[in-house]
């Protein structure tokens, strides 16, 4: 952990799209946040409060027709003049959660559809059955 200055550690593909992320530390809003880079794996910011590697925040990303949330852990930070500028790894994010968002990193609406609805009636009646056999003893 620490910066990341020197050479870029990237992993992943980022994309610039313009989505409006809110971030919270201890509960509470972190001021002035701007999404500089999104991926399926996490993101890059600048705020105008601190930001330390191995903090933990929560994050919700405001998108057309849902919001996103989760946890994330910040892997570098490092100040700059108009407060700090840091990268996090998502921690806690849906399965749905994550579809939508890497829905929206590609341009795509990322509301909830039939194949989200199919989804969830098939995990629903996977999880009856596992029920009934489970209680009959099978």
């Amino acid at each position: 952990m620490g910066t990341i200055s020197g050479q870029d550690r990237r992993r992943v593909e980022r994309s610039e799209r313009d989505l409006v992320l809110r971030l919270f530390a201890n509960g509470r809003p972190i001021p002035d946040v701007q999404l500089r880079d999104v991926s399926p794996e996490g993101f890059g910011v600048q705020v105008a409060g601190e930001l330390k590697a191995g903090d933990n925040v929560t994050f919700e990303f405001q998108l057309e027709g849902a919001v996103v949330s989760g946890r994330a852990a910040v892997v570098w930070a490092e100040p700059f003049h108009m407060g700090y500028r840091g990268g996090a790894r998502f921690t806690r994010l849906s399965w749905f959660g994550r579809r939508r968002l890497e829905q929206a990193i590609a341009g795509k609406d990322a509301r909830p559809g039939w194949g989200d609805s199919i989804l969830i009636l098939v995990a629903a009646v996977l999880f009856a059955a596992m029920a009934v056999d489970f209680l009959l003893g099978r």
